[in-house]
C-alpha cells in the first residue's frame, strides 16, 4: 500500500479536476485538466512506486 488516494471528477468535456491526497505526508494536491492528462498519468504511475523508505521515516 502506498498511502495515496486519487479522485477524478469529470465535470464536462475538457473540464476535469483531479485531486491526490498523500496519507503519509498530509499533502493534498488539486489540478484542473483540459485535454492534457500528463499530471494524472504521473500520479497513476506513482501508485506503483515503492514508498517504503518514506513510510519508515514517517513511522
Amino acid at each position: 500500500m502506498n498511502h495515496l488516494d486519487i479522485e477524478i471528477d469529470i465535470l464536462a468535456p475538457y473540464r476535469v479536476i483531479a485531486t491526490r491526497y498523500d496519507h503519509l505526508t498530509g499533502e493534498d494536491e488539486e489540478v484542473e485538466l483540459g485535454s492534457d492528462f500528463t499530471q494524472l498519468a504521473i500520479w497513476v504511475a506513482d501508485l506503483g512506486r515503492d514508498r517504503s523508505a518514506l513510510r519508515a521515516a514517517v513511522n
